[in-house]
């Protein structure tokens, strides 16, 4: 007899949850609407498409706007024919000495305009230099979410094309965490979107709550970083030789060494560019430089390591990051650039343009 009162009290308490559940969901999107704390909901199309040796690139003629995901900055990337955030090069003269700019979005120039990008900086400044020489073309093919495997396949069926005299190649040290995820963790979807393997657990209707809900801009992003984290080892470990990501950084270095190669076969210096990320301190931070720098070194590969210069920057209180999203502004930038151009004009590079 008593059965009856007490399934009528299991369901009552389970409306009740419920109710209570969707109302403090509610509660919650109307507050975070008001306060606009979440990022701005995507346009409905990405520029991203497939590509027949890359995991994927920025369509031909492309433009992206919005505001970063921090809230931080503002952008406008338009891409040229080729895909890149690039203006449109004239190729086969011989009177332009060209570099190829490999690299992921710190290369691309996220957070900061076009011309304040560091590619972009370091051809300004190399043809603005006293003296007669030749002009220097530098072809901007960073792009986002790409580490040195993906470098590695542009430059091995698109670089020739660009008939390059230097291949100078952005490494930030979170490669080494995309490189144990590998190529396969994002893809592009059907609107022209980068998705990660852990975001795609969150299915259709993840989606559609991405793009309808303020609230859910803020709670997925974190739930698939959470998901990255345990599929990966905590980012902090891959400062040190011999840990959980010593096989990645081997890894790394045999796809330096495949380039190196495929530079000389076009006649081409390959050079690393060793661009820190904020965060870590002391030797942890100087630990991907040192490292790269001595193996390249040993290989007659050209070194540039630009912690030097930023830690000089930042000793005089200059900020040269976006604090949220992690990215370079535009005068972290500036100082990559001239951190560069100081190595060629240290080792005599500019002599041969």
């Amino acid at each position: 007899m008593c059965a009856e009162p007490r399934r009528r009290r299991g369901i009552y308490s389970v409306t009740v949850a419920i109710a209570a559940l969707f109302a403090g969901l509610l509660i919650g999107e109307g507050i975070t609407r008001a306060l606009h704390v979440a990022p701005p909901a995507p346009p409905p199309h990405g520029v991203n498409a497939l590509d027949p040796w890359l995991p994927y690139k920025p369509k031909a003629f492309s433009i992206a706007r919005g505001t970063s995901a921090s809230g931080e900055f503002t952008y406008e990337y338009r891409h040229n024919s080729d895909g890149l955030r690039d203006v449109e090069h004239t190729l086969g003269s011989d009177s332009t000495f060209r570099i190829l700019g490999l690299g992921d979005s710190f290369t691309f120039g996220i957070g900061a305009p076009f011309d304040s990008t560091y590619l972009e900086l370091l051809e300004t400044s190399l043809n603005k230099r006293e003296g007669a020489h030749q002009r220097v073309e530098i072809i901007k093919a960073g792009i986002p979410r790409f580490f040195p495997e993906p470098e590695r396949l542009f430059l091995e069926h698109y670089g020739a094309r660009y008939s390059p005299q230097i291949v100078l190649v952005g490494f930030v040290p979170n490669d080494i965490v995309d490189t144990h995820l590998g190529m396969d963790d994002i893809f592009v979807d059907e609107s022209g979107f980068l998705r990660t393997r852990q975001g795609k657990t969150l299915g259709a209707f993840g989606d559609v709550l991405y793009r309808k809900s303020a609230l859910a801009r803020i709670v997925l992003p974190e739930a698939t970083m959470l998901m990255t984290r345990i599929a990966a080892p905590h980012a902090d470990e891959l400062y040190g030789k011999d840990g959980p990501y010593e096989a990645d950084w081997l890894t790394v270095q045999n796809e330096f060494a495949r380039m190196n190669s495929l530079a000389k076969g076009m006649g081409a210096k390959l050079v690393i560019v060793h661009i820190p990320q904020r965060g870590p301190r002391g030797l942890e931070r100087a630990y991907p430089g040192l490292r790269l720098g001595l193996w390249a070194r040993a290989r007659g590969i050209g070194f540039v390591d630009a912690l030097p210069a930023i830690l000089n920057a930042e000793m005089t209180g200059a900020n040269l990051y976006w604090q949220k999203d992690g990215h370079c502004n535009p005068r972290g930038y500036a100082v990559i650039a001239g951190a560069i151009e100081q190595y060629l004009a240290d080792q005599d590079m500019r002599k041969s343009y």
